[in-house]
């Protein structure tokens, strides 16, 4: 309603755009977003006719028919109107998921961290806010040099006055290129599902670093290598990365439980060679 309305003022009253977002109490980020989403017009009128079908499922039910299918888009996403309460509900949902493993027991998700930067910070504070205690951290994501993954001790120093953490999102990044230069299954390497697609690859490796200098002095930061490039695959790699080392900080031991359950699956010790993509090298 607050693009409607600027865009009132200004047409019918002369007025600036700066004037015109002060009355009607919109911010002038908000007016010149241009969403980058793809429309995904088949994947929503697939999820409708299922929808027609089976009038008793809820989405979740809904995306395992999809993967059923063969669809990989969506599975974890969270569709929704994030300004209303249905959506931060469903997400809450989705993070009390538990996911089977090979082993014979179930993973719950020990952390995830929320992003609170964009358009509804305020509901992100207020999400975070009561499930501290299940490590649903709110966060903010700060470029730079010199910033580490996960900060000694969050700061309050916010709207919200929760705990926020700050995370160095260029350090995870310089770490999560590394990774993906290993042409060899060992430490360090990452492993992907088979059902993610191309698209997913395209957001993970959407950026690049770019130096430029003032006043003589490299400046060091990661820029889109096109414009209106999605990245939205690599902001969540970024913030699990992140995620993982809040639990570290905590005490967690990786290494440990990784060994424990290996040694509880045969799979883990006859796993099949990784199958090396040519995208990297492109």
């Amino acid at each position: 309603m607050k693009r409607e309305a600027v865009a009132y003022l200004q047409a019918e009253h002369g007025l600036s755009e700066r004037r015109a977002c002060l009355i009607a109490g919109a911010d002038r980020k908000m007016i010149r977003y241009q969403s980058q989403r793809r429309p995904d017009t088949e994947l929503r009128g697939r999820l409708r006719e299922l929808a027609n079908e089976r009038r008793r499922f809820g989405y979740r039910r809904l995306f395992i028919l999809l993967r059923r299918e063969g669809e990989p888009s969506g599975i974890n996403r969270v569709w929704g109107d994030p300004s209303g309460p249905r959506l931060w509900s469903d997400l809450d949902m989705v993070l009390q998921a538990t996911f089977p493993h090979p082993a014979g027991h179930d993973l719950p998700v020990r952390a995830a961290a929320i992003d609170t930067g964009g358009h509804h910070t305020k509901m992100a504070y207020e999400f975070c806010r009561t499930r501290l205690a299940r490590r649903i951290w709110a966060i903010k994501g700060r470029g730079g040099p010199g910033i580490p993954v996960w900060p000694r001790r969050p700061t309050r120093t916010n709207k919200g006055k929760i705990p926020l953490f700050i995370v160095g999102v260029d350090a995870v990044k310089d770490a999560v290129y590394a990774r993906l230069r290993l042409a060899e299954s060992g430490p360090g390497a990452i492993h992907f599902p088979r059902r993610l697609d191309a698209d997913y690859f395209r957001q993970l490796t959407a950026e690049r670093v770019v130096t430029r200098f003032e006043r003589g002095r490299p400046i060091r930061s990661w820029q889109p290598k096109r414009d209106g490039e999605r990245n939205e695959a690599l902001d969540t790699f970024v913030y699990a990365h992140a995620a993982l080392h809040g639990l570290i900080s905590m005490g967690l031991r990786l290494n440990e439980e990784v060994d424990g359950v290996s040694r509880q699956c045969p799979m883990a010790r006859s796993a099949p060679s990784p199958v090396r993509s040519q995208w990297m090298e492109r």
